[in-house]
C-alpha cells in the first residue's frame, strides 16, 4: 500500500471509544498511532502530535455535552514529513467514512497537503523529539 492508501484504511476503521477492556478502541489516541506505525513500515517519517479543544465546538447535542465532566479535552493527530517540501503537514485519520453527513470534518489526504484535524484547537503542543511519544 502507498501512503495514501494506508491513510485511507486506517480513517475508514470505524471511530469506536471501547467501553470495556474486551472491545478495541479506535479513537484519536490509537487511530494516528496506527497510521504513524504503518507509515513508518513503509518508510514514511511521522510523528504524533496533540492539541487541546472544546467539546462545545464539535457541535454535539447539548444532552451529550452533558455529559462530559470536562470543558477541554486532548485530540492526537500526526504529522507527516513530505520530502519534496521539506516539510511536515498535519495527518488526522480520524473521523471515518461512515460518518460523512455529520458536521465532523472527515479527512481526505493527497499524500501531499495536510488534511482538516478532526478538531478546533485551542492549544498545540510540540516536544523537542516527537518520535518519543
Amino acid at each position: 500500500m502507498n501512503a495514501i492508501e494506508i491513510f485511507n484504511w486506517v480513517r475508514d476503521v470505524p471511530y469506536r471509544v471501547a467501553t470495556d477492556v474486551r472491545n478495541p478502541d479506535y479513537c484519536c489516541l490509537t487511530k494516528p498511532a496506527m497510521l504513524q506505525l504503518m507509515l513508518k513500515s513503509a518508510g514514511i517519517k511521522a510523528r504524533r502530535r496533540i492539541c487541546v479543544f472544546r467539546w462545545k465546538d464539535l457541535q454535539l447535542p447539548k444532552s451529550l455535552l452533558k455529559l462530559s465532566t470536562r470543558v477541554e479535552e486532548t485530540h492526537w493527530y500526526i504529522e507527516v514529513f513530505i520530502p519534496s517540501k521539506k516539510s511536515w503537514v498535519v495527518v488526522d485519520p480520524t473521523w471515518d467514512r461512515a460518518l460523512k453527513g455529520t458536521t465532523w470534518p472527515i479527512a481526505q489526504w493527497n499524500g501531499k497537503s495536510a488534511t482538516k484535524l478532526a478538531v478546533k484547537p485551542i492549544k498545540l503542543f510540540h516536544r523537542r523529539n516527537p518520535h518519543r511519544w
